[in-house]
């Protein structure tokens, strides 16, 4: 609906408006001229406002006379704009003058003949700006500041931004909140909730029951009673792995309590752009005025993002939301890591979504299926802690449309599918086992050498007990960390996979995603002890992260340790460069330090021993005294020995010196090595 002006402008008898509102847009824009004393630069700025032959003067007289005309005359507007701006008007209860400050703001985004006048004007002072935007619109000065402070109706409803510098130009002093709200309120049929469509709207339903969440350990009343029966500022906390049924539930609860449920949009229906957290903040401040409290229900979901734009937003902005919503509000995020405990202690609950334990998953699986598929495959279905509820119950009404009795293929297909898409995958029938391959141990590996703060034999024997353990291994390196990680396997008699960051790390967008989860894949079905090596090149923490790939490849990993059922070791030199919310999900965080001296004189005559050499107690005495020695460098010496025969103890010391000439160690602030 957008009019365009020639190329200078366009002239005020002929201009090509829709017929509703063409009067209206021309006795603003004349009572705009007026305002400023019909200049004659104006008359000579824009092609086809003078007629032929006709002066200046004239044209004065023409233009007075055509606005007297206009004021007598009954002015109307399109039918479309006034129902939506009474309707506006009505559930964010603003006054008349509001309505006619946004009526203004609509018609200059939307009609280039009205900015043409508005931009000819040119800066004009704030007061200035009160006194001519009440003579344009029919409304006193003084009432137009009062509806433009910051703490009116108006501005609070966050649909209008206003440029508040002291010189400010008509035609760009107001901006929607979204860059499309003139054109729906042009447009938009029906329901005024369908000019907020880019904002939030309305959420699909859930055919789950509460009985689905059973294992969420959340009471079924208590939460229910809390939306029904509080009178504002009921602010529901959700949080958990990805696919763990989070927005599912908040569709079950809204449609157990018949009510409305309203998702705040994290992107725009027009462009297909993300909003910013800080954006969608300002939309769910305005979903909670424009919807109603006894009728309807806010889903916020993805609020990490919200959470980072904080540096920019006010906290006790943020907590006066908390404190004073009308409308019932969950706030979901994957990553309750991402957000400080200042806020989480704000909510009034706090709920964690787990993955489903096993008999959970079959009891879903087969209420859902209800006899259409053989319990065989729901119980091999259910031992993979992927299966969700929603996975569950899209699968299902696929298989009830079928008219085949044997739907069992089908189903597991698509569960497979679905469970591939996402990383995981269904355990295959088993086949003749491979044989093992040899895990090969330095040969005077000895567990007892390396310096670790935990013991390490009764560390391997409860792994070997528990048959379940996610570690990560830190510390400088040459400590013994990828060893200890083969050790353990050996002690298990399973097999190894270790695979290091240039295994992993791909240059196109997603794959590093992708080998990861088949990493854990393999694992898996192998049943075999998981080393990551080098972890800190891809596992960086989120809050420095740049790029969107940065974050999903942390995402990823997460996933994929949370439902790992095996044994996954980490290792990295590097642990203050680790994601803080990755290294919460190790159950051990195990420092691998430098060989203190006793272990040092041991391994010396366990290594000269190797080579045939004799070790006396001063040669000890001597090894002992040595700092930042590390298995691998004895390692190191006993290779070169190979092709360079070391023929004393003190010439072993000699080498070990020389592996630690060339480490740089940071010892209480001063550098060692070169």
């Amino acid at each position: 609906m957008q009019v365009k002006s020639s190329k200078k402008g366009v002239a005020m008898d002929d201009i090509l408006l829709p017929p509703e509102i063409e009067n209206k847009i021309k006795l603003w824009a004349l009572r705009a001229i007026e305002k400023f004393g019909m200049p004659d630069s104006f008359f000579q700025k824009f092609d086809g406002i003078l007629q032929e032959g006709e002066s200046v003067a004239e044209a004065k007289i023409r233009f007075k006379n055509l606005l007297a005309e206009l004021e007598k005359s009954k002015i109307t507007s399109i039918e479309t704009l006034d129902r939506n701006l009474d309707a506006l008007c009505a559930v964010l209860n603003l006054d008349e003058v509001d309505r006619k400050i946004i009526e203004f703001a609509v018609i200059v985004n939307e009609f280039a003949a009205l900015q043409d006048i508005c931009r000819y004007l040119g800066d004009m002072h704030i007061i200035a700006f009160y006194e001519v935007l009440g003579y344009i619109i029919g409304v006193p000065a003084m009432d137009i500041k009062e509806a433009l402070r910051p703490e009116s109706k108006l501005r609070q409803s966050n649909i209008l931004e206003m440029n508040e510098r002291q010189d400010i130009r008509l035609d760009c002093v107001f901006k929607f909140f979204y860059i499309y709200f003139s054109t729906d309120m042009l447009n938009a049929q029906g329901d005024i909730l369908e000019v907020f469509r880019s904002t939030f709207f309305k959420a699909g339903k859930s055919s789950l029951k509460f009985d689905d969440f059973r294992h969420i350990k959340v009471d079924e009343a208590t939460i229910k009673s809390h939306i029904l029966k509080a009178d504002k500022g009921v602010n529901i906390f959700l949080y958990g792995l990805p696919g763990t049924g989070k927005t599912e539930f908040v569709k079950m609860i809204a449609a157990e309590l018949d009510r409305n449920l309203y998702e705040i949009a994290s992107k725009s229906r027009y462009t297909d752009d993300n909003y910013s957290g800080e954006k969608r903040f300002l939309s769910l401040k305005t979903a909670d005025k424009v919807l109603n409290n006894e009728r309807d229900i806010i889903m916020f979901d993805e609020i990490e993002d919200v959470f980072k734009s904080t540096e920019r937003m006010s906290k006790a902005l943020f907590n006066s939301t908390l404190e004073g919503n009308g409308v019932p509000t969950f706030w979901i995020t994957n990553d309750i890591d991402e957000i400080d405990n200042a806020y989480i202690r704000r909510f009034d609950m706090v709920i964690e979504f787990k993955i489903p334990p096993k008999f959970k998953r079959l009891e879903i699986l087969k209420r859902y299926t209800n006899g259409q598929v053989s319990e065989e495959l729901l119980k091999k279905l259910a031992k993979s802690r992927a299966i969700t509820p929603a996975l569950i119950s899209g699968a299902t009404k696929v298989i009830s449309n079928l008219s085949c009795k044997n739907k069992d293929e089908t189903f597991r297909n698509l569960i497979k599918s679905s469970l591939k898409a996402q990383g995981f995958v269904i355990a295959k029938k088993k086949g003749k086992k491979n044989k093992k391959e040899e895990i090969n141990l330095p040969q005077n590996y000895d567990v007892s050498l390396i310096n670790a703060n935990v013991n390490l034999k009764e560390l391997a024997k409860g792994i070997k007990e528990s048959k379940n353990a996610r570690l990560c291994l830190y510390g400088p390196a040459g400590t013994g960390k990828s060893e200890y990680a083969k050790f353990i396997a050996k002690s298990l008699n399973s097999k190894l996979i270790i695979k290091k960051a240039s295994d992993l790390i791909d240059c196109y967008v997603g794959n590093t995603e992708k080998n990861i989860a088949n990493a854990f894949k393999e694992a898996k079905d192998q049943n075999a002890v998981l080393v990551f090596d080098e972890i800190d090149s891809f596992l960086q923490d989120r809050t420095d992260a740049v790029r969107k790939w940065e974050i999903t490849q942390v995402n990823e990993m997460l996933v994929q340790m949370e439902s790992f059922e095996g044994i996954f070791i980490a290792t990295t030199n590097l642990m203050d460069r680790l994601d803080r919310a990755s290294i919460r999900r190790f159950d051990m965080k195990i420092e691998f330090g430098y060989m203190d001296g006793a272990q040092a004189a041991k391994l010396l005559q366990k290594e000269c021993e190797s080579l045939g050499i004799s070790v006396d107690k001063a040669a000890k005495n001597s090894v002992a005294k040595i700092k930042f020695l590390t298995p691998g460098d004895f390692a190191a010496v006993a290779r070169s020995a190979k092709f360079s025969p070391i023929l004393n103890a003190g010439e072993f010391i000699d080498r070990l010196n020389e592996e630690i000439k060339h480490k740089i160690i940071e010892d209480n602030g001063r550098k060692v090595g070169f």
